[in-house]
Formats: C-alpha cells, sequence, structure tokens
C-alpha cells in the first residue's frame, strides 16, 4: 500500500473532486481494506447510494482508525440524506448536527409515477436549468441544484406556496457563503409526473437568497432529483 497514494486519495476526497478520483482509484495501489472507503465514496457521489452505503459499512467493520471512521460515517449519513431517510441519517452522524437532528422525525420521503406530459425545462440567467413545479398544488419555477444536499426557497416564495415554517438552530450557508439562519418546512412536489412526498426545503431569509444581483426563488436539490431515478 503507498502512502502517496492514500494521501492523494484523501486530499481528492476533501476537495470533492470526485471525478479525479473515481479515476485515480482505478489506479491506485491501496489495501483492499483502504480500497472500500473511497469506492463507497464514488459509489454514493454518482447516484449509487445503496452500493456505496454497503461498502462504507464494510470498510467499519475492518475497525479502521477514528479519522477515518468518522468520514466513513460522515459520508453515511450524506447518502441518506440524498435518498430522503433522515432519520437513519441522524443515527449514522459521526456528531451533532443541528440541521439534520431536527429531521429525524421526518418521514422518509417518497415518489410516486404517474403519467403526464413532459416538461420543459428552460435555461436562466445564471445558465443552469428551471422546470416548472408544483408545491402543494401551487405552481413554481425551480432551478435544478445537483450540489444541494436540500432544496430550498426564499422565505417569501415559501410564503407564496403555502408552506407551514419551522423553527430550526441551525444555520447554512447561503448563496453568498455567509452562515445564515435557517428555518424548515416540508411540502409534497409535483415534477411532471412525479409526486414525490415529504420534501424538505430549507427556508432562507430572502436577502440570503440573492445570487449575482438576481433573488432566487427556489431550488430542488439532490433528495427530490433523486427520487425521480
Amino acid at each position: 500500500m503507498g502512502a502517496g497514494d492514500i494521501e492523494a486519495l484523501n486530499q481528492l476526497t476533501q476537495d470533492r473532486h470526485f471525478f479525479e478520483l473515481r479515476r485515480e482509484l482505478m489506479h491506485s495501489s491501496v489495501a483492499a481494506s483502504e480500497a472500500l472507503f473511497y469506492r463507497g465514496v464514488v459509489a454514493s457521489r454518482f447516484g449509487r447510494e445503496e452500493e456505496g452505503l454497503g461498502l462504507l459499512q464494510q470498510f467499519l467493520a475492518k475497525n479502521p482508525a477514528p479519522e477515518m471512521a468518522r468520514e466513513a460515517k460522515q459520508e453515511i449519513s450524506s447518502a441518506f440524506v440524498r435518498l430522503g431517510r433522515y432519520s437513519e441519517a441522524n443515527r449514522n452522524l459521526p456528531e451533532s448536527d443541528p440541521l439534520i437532528a431536527s429531521l429525524r422525525n421526518v418521514p422518509p420521503e417518497s415518489v410516486e409515477i404517474v403519467k403526464a406530459p413532459p416538461i420543459k425545462a428552460t435555461r436562466n440567467r445564471l445558465a443552469t436549468w428551471s422546470v416548472p413545479v408544483q408545491v402543494n398544488g401551487v405552481d413554481g419555477q425551480f432551478i435544478f441544484d445537483t450540489d444541494a444536499n436540500f432544496s430550498s426557497v426564499s422565505e417569501s416564495e415559501a410564503k407564496r406556496l403555502g408552506l407551514v415554517i419551522h423553527d430550526s438552530e441551525a444555520t447554512v450557508a447561503g448563496l453568498s457563503g455567509n452562515n445564515n439562519p435557517v428555518r424548515l418546512a416540508t411540502a409534497d412536489v409535483r415534477l411532471g409526473g412525479a409526486y414525490i412526498r415529504n420534501v424538505i426545503f430549507l427556508v432562507f431569509a430572502d436577502k440570503a437568497m440573492y445570487l449575482l444581483r438576481l433573488q432566487m426563488r427556489g431550488f430542488l436539490g439532490m433528495p427530490a432529483i433523486r427520487a425521480l431515478n
């Protein structure tokens, strides 16, 4: 097992360079036990969360060093968040997280697919994609955000959509990068022929949802997007 290989893989993981991590892992000479962790990260981050969870749990069964065990548990928790399984995410946290803890009693996200006309995504002023949605039966336009662990919405948009907002002790980085107080809401979302239930929304103050002088209304994060698979 090469120490340089492990250091390179660990740096790519810390820097969230998952494409490079996947490529480097194919050519590394790390021991099989170490490879379980990085293979689990790659599987989880490329939409194969169930496979990744199995690999990471195998890695933990080999009693790794405390720091690596903590990173594996954090990755397991993050995978459960992307799957919309919040109570399991909370149970696997290596340390307390007010945001995840506040979701521990939220039912798992679920989806029902029915026949419906295709929807049309449109390019927005951020050069990303926006899609038409219905949130609790109210029409809206949300941005697809595959890099977000949660969907999010501005406070004014949450009120327009009739969301019931709950207080939270958590703070989360907003679009400006600064930590902002965040509140929570749960809603059912329709996206074309997909009915996604129990979608968690982080509710930010309007001023925290400005980007490039544009007021952002809402984003669909990975749990909602993953439910479409």
